[in-house]
């Protein structure tokens, strides 16, 4: 999984170039269905093509993802139902259920991850969804290629969208290009 790399190091830049403005929006993961409960911080596994385990999320919220370098997990922070990240170095910041990094300290940065549309999570102009099997569906269909994501522990609603929701975070929308990167 060499966009996660990519991703920590672009959350790191979103955090750090903010506008200040203050972000009064309604904050948070919840679901788009109204579910209040927000984000499920259950058991979760995101598989490569490969079947190489890049991020797990523990029950009790803390990430892991895979080191390149390593090929280890290592933790990358911990994250809360309404969306909120503390990483190791004590930076925190919320992702929004719209997509929008916000630091805690109110300011919004200028970089919005991904959006919603129904169960879908819409990156790079495409659908992302999970099939009951655990696959992740690009505009309907699995990916050509060894970037398709696997999910383990995404069984129903709630735990889907937080697998999709971690997937807008760590990878933006690299997960639906199906171009050559290497």
């Amino acid at each position: 999984m060499r966009n996660l790399a990519r991703a920590i190091a672009f959350l790191g830049a979103a955090c750090s170039n903010t506008t200040t403005r203050s972000d009064n929006s309604s904050a948070g993961a919840a679901p788009r269905q109204g579910d209040a409960k927000g984000l499920a911080i259950v058991e979760l596994k995101i598989y490569d093509g490969n079947n190489v385990l890049g991020a797990y999320l523990h029950g009790d919220g803390r990430l892991e993802t895979l080191d390149p370098h390593t090929k280890h997990l290592e933790p990358w922070g911990t994250l809360a139902a309404d969306g909120t990240f503390s990483l190791p170095d004590a930076t925190s910041f919320r992702v929004t259920a719209e997509g929008m990094v916000i630091r805690l300290d109110g300011t919004r940065t200028e970089s919005k991850l991904f959006a919603w549309s129904g169960e879908a999570l819409v990156v790079g102009g495409k659908y992302v969804t999970i099939d009951d099997k655990g696959a992740m569906l690009v505009n309907g269909a699995v990916r050509p290629d060894s970037k398709t994501l696997r999910f383990e522990g995404a069984t129903d609603t709630r735990s889907k969208h937080t697998a999709l929701f971690l997937v807008g975070v760590l990878f933006g929308d690299e997960v639906t290009d199906v171009g050559e990167h290497h």
